[in-house]
């Protein structure tokens, strides 16, 4: 899959598949239903997640450096001890979701929905959380340092 990085996926590309060290950066994932999927340690490096639906899916540990993630549904999602620095996750629903460990250094999470979110034991230097309700919100050991 890596070969070809402006081919547009589908669900079905990531249904039941190994995609053990396959590298998936740069790649269009926009506006695609990847609900409840297993896409863990996976490299999505700059991909474009936009309008996705990643809600139940499981992303723990995956490299999700420079991906958008505007307007995408990741309510429930697994994203502990993921790297998202520099993700623009602006006005993504993140309501219910695990970043227990994850770097979200330099992101971007401008109106995002973040209701009931672990952030224990992040990292968030120079996050943009403008417009962002706190309350509800685990940020027991959460690293923080404003832009």
């Amino acid at each position: 899959m890596h070969d070809d990085p402006i081919r547009k996926y589908s669900r079905a590309d990531f249904i039941e598949l190994d995609l053990t060290g396959v590298d998936l950066s740069w790649v269009d994932l926009s506006r695609l239903d990847l609900t409840e999927l297993d896409l863990s340690r996976l490299n999505f490096r700059g991909a474009d997640f936009r309008g996705a639906d990643l809600s139940g899916s499981n992303l723990e540990k995956s490299d999700l450096r420079n991906a958008s993630f505007s307007k995408v549904n990741l309510s429930r999602a697994n994203l502990s001890r993921a790297n998202l620095s520099r993700a623009n996750l602006s006005r993504a629903n993140l309501s219910g979701a695990n970043l227990s460990g994850a770097n979200l250094n330099g992101a971007n999470l401008k109106q995002s929905i973040m209701s009931g979110v672990n952030l224990h034991g992040t990292t968030m230097i120079c996050t943009d959380l403008t417009e962002v309700d706190l309350t509800n919100v685990d940020l027991s050991g959460a690293a923080y340092i404003e832009p």
